[in-house]
């Protein structure tokens, strides 16, 4: 069977790729399809959002939809986190943990995995380093090493990486996060429309296998 690449354009601040996160976990299990991360950096420099009571109810009634069609769960640690209105959403510094994470171990998938589940499970602030680290010892990676990569990614690797990940998401014409584009052994890429997969990561999982979509 011929490999894949499958291209997940995400943000780990982005209440829809959380509830696309059964799929990635279900395309990690498809031993011809490699999966390539690109942050896209929704909340990252003028874009990072404190709390505000609007923005808050805005998000949550968000995530009411997304529970619903994906069957996700947003925890009440979660709610009670957005209501700290000291919270500052960056999306950098979790990407930047996911890259460190991918380089150092090839963990970025779990990496990513683990950021949302802190977020919108277990209510932590994952742009915080205290957080990412810990995530970081969670995953059994070396805590200086992946210190050392945080920080480099942080200051220039991971605004690097969000500018190319956001010219991928404009050549293939996405519509934002997520976004997920197979690329063949061709090197064809295609959008891959999610609708219908919300919520099924097993029928996702049977059309990765036979490449039908």
């Amino acid at each position: 069977m011929p490999g894949m690449t499958l291209h997940y354009i995400y943000d780990p601040l982005c209440g829809w790729c959380y509830g696309v996160s059964s799929l990635i976990q279900a395309a990690k299990e498809v031993a011809n399809v490699k999966i390539e991360l690109h942050g896209g950096g929704m909340l990252t420099g003028d874009n990072r959002r404190q709390i505000d009571s609007a923005w808050r109810d805005y998000v949550l009634s968000q995530d009411k939809r997304i529970a619903n069609l994906t069957g996700q769960v947003f925890s009440e640690q979660y709610v009670t986190l957005l209501n700290d209105k000291s919270l500052i959403m960056d999306s950098l510094p979790p990407i930047s943990a996911i890259l460190a994470a991918e380089k150092l171990a090839g963990k970025g998938v779990e990496m990513l995995l683990a950021v949302q589940k802190a977020h919108y499970v277990r209510g932590l602030k994952i742009s915080e380093t205290e957080t990412l680290l810990n995530l970081a010892n969670e995953l059994q990676l070396n805590s200086q090493l992946f210190q050392q990569e945080l920080t480099l990614n942080n200051e220039s690797e991971g605004l690097q990486h969000i500018s190319k990940s956001r010219e991928l998401l404009a050549l293939v014409g996405g519509s934002g996060f997520p976004s997920f584009i197979l690329e063949n052994d061709r090197n064809e890429l295609s959008v891959i429309s999610l609708d219908k997969y919300l919520g099924q990561p097993k029928r996702w999982q049977d059309a990765l296998i036979h490449s039908q979509f």
